[in-house]
This record gives structure tokens, C-alpha cells and sequence, in this order.
């Protein structure tokens, strides 16, 4: 079970960071294809506009262990460890065991562990913590050919998935994937989960499960 945090007038938030997964849910809250995506006719692009992104992950077993700013760059390493240290110090990084909570950006308890107090590189993480990342994202741009259904039935569409665009978010991209643009622009689809994957430069057919 997770603990609730508390704001700083003593109301109980309750379980704040179940509360961002639902907000980073791509179909419950899809983006939009008007608003937030911008095609560049001549390079034959697609840009997303840049937006604030509350990341939250579990501490994988392999990451038991090991010191939160220190793990951020090894995993991460788009940016350098300097960042995560001064994010974790700022509050903008930080681990659920200790009591960080944050809502639409704005933090709600300072109660930190002593340990992460007293260094830099933030607590050790162990299992079962869950970790919180709240930053301005910048997704680099794929290319402009369009994810398009090919068919459709009540378990399966398949698609044909464009070259350089991922499946589904990880690293660096969130909304520039397969999942996020048919969210955007295939609401009728409803929820879709990948039967198998492409590799993020190969372009083909891929099946999702409705």
C-alpha cells in the first residue's frame, strides 16, 4: 500500500501519485492532434509541442540499491547527472517512501528522510518506492507519415506503423508514438494495447489489441 501525503495545512491528499497515472493515462486524457502536434511540410516532420510531464515509475529490482540521482543519470543519461542532483534538490525529483507528493506541478509536503537531506545524490531506493520526475519535456521530432488503420474489429486493429515513431512511450517520447497519435486522432478505436512491437526505425504492420 502507498501512504498518503499531507499538504502543508494538514489536509491528507490521499494517494497523489495514483492520482498522476490517471492523468498520464494517453487515452483517458489523449492529446490533441490540432493543439498539439505541428507538421513540418518541408522536412517532412512531425513536432509535438513541448509540455510539462509529471513522470512516475516503481523502483525496479535492479535498482534496489542504489542512489536515486545517481540511477536518474546511468538510466537517463539525456541529461546530466548536475540536472537530477539540482532537481532533487529543488523537489522536482524525488521518491514516495519519503513523502514527496506533487500536484499538477506544484509540491505539496517537504517532509524529506534525513538521508536525503544530507546527500546529494538523493535516498536510496528500495522496493516497493515509487519515484516522481516532474519536467518540461521536449520530444525530439519523427517522421510525418501518417499511423494508418488498415483494419478493424471488435479485438484487433491493425495499422501500419511509420518508420522512426515508437510504439509506445519510452525515453524520450510520449506523445510522437503509435499509441499516443491514435489516441489523438482514433478516439472511436477506444483503449489499444500492442500484440507484439516494431522497433522504433522499422515501419510495418502492427497488430493492437482492443
Amino acid at each position: 500500500a502507498t501512504r498518503a501525503a499531507t499538504t502543508r495545512d494538514g489536509a491528507r491528499v490521499g494517494n497523489a501519485l495514483d492520482a498522476v497515472i490517471e492523468r498520464n493515462d494517453l487515452f483517458a486524457h489523449p492529446p490533441s492532434i490540432t493543439r498539439d502536434y505541428r507538421v513540418d511540410e518541408a522536412l517532412k516532420l512531425r513536432y509535438c509541442a513541448p509540455y510539462d510531464f509529471d513522470f512516475v515509475c516503481g523502483v525496479k529490482a535492479r535498482w534496489a540499491g542504489r542512489r536515486l540521482c545517481d540511477l536518474f543519470a546511468s538510466e537517463f543519461p539525456m541529461r546530466p547527472k548536475e540536472y537530477y542532483v539540482k532537481a532533487h534538490a529543488m523537489g522536482r525529483l524525488c521518491v514516495e517512501a519519503n513523502g514527496c507528493a506533487r500536484t499538477n506541478g506544484e509540491e505539496t509536503t517537504t517532509k524529506t528522510t534525513n538521508e536525503a537531506r544530507e546527500h546529494e545524490d538523493g535516498p536510496t531506493l528500495a522496493g516497493g518506492n515509487r519515484v516522481r520526475h516532474f519536467i518540461h519535456r521536449h520530444e525530439p521530432p519523427v517522421m510525418a507519415d501518417e499511423v494508418r488503420v488498415l483494419t478493424v474489429n471488435d479485438d484487433v486493429v491493425s495499422v501500419w506503423k511509420p518508420a522512426t515513431v515508437p510504439v509506445h512511450p519510452t525515453g524520450q517520447y510520449r506523445r510522437n508514438t503509435v499509441l499516443a497519435l491514435l489516441a489523438a486522432s482514433r478516439r472511436d478505436l477506444g483503449r489499444l494495447f500492442p500484440i507484439h512491437r516494431l522497433d522504433k526505425n522499422v515501419s510495418g504492420v502492427l497488430l493492437l489489441a482492443r
